[in-house]
């Protein structure tokens, strides 16, 4: 979808055609063709329509952590581990103070 979105920017700022788009994967090595379809570029439109009311919104959704993240280059940034659904600053500072005994 990332690729679609950029795709779409990229049609809409030079006003020509991006029928397809690669991902080519570093590690391995690996490109991976991909093809915009109807159906990709009408899933990326609701996504950036759902990006646009979470801006809107001011609250930043949690994180939820799959296997996939492994694998992601934001893993350190998001910390879906640390910072997923239940979890939430407030109760990460009650934790720190129960455990120091009230010493912070």
């Amino acid at each position: 979808m990332q690729l679609c979105a950029q795709a779409l920017c990229l049609e809409e700022m030079l006003d020509v055609p991006v029928p397809a788009g690669a991902i080519y994967y570093g590690k391995s090595g690996r490109r991976m063709e991909v093809s915009f379809d109807d159906a990709l570029r009408t899933e990326t439109r609701k996504a950036a329509g759902l990006l646009h009311r979470i801006i809107a919104a001011r609250k930043t959704p949690p994180a939820h952590y799959e296997k996939k993240c492994e694998s992601c280059s934001l893993l350190e940034v998001c910390m879906p581990r640390a910072t997923g659904t239940g979890r939430s600053a407030l109760r990460y500072l009650r934790e720190i103070v129960e455990i120091s005994g009230g010493d912070v």
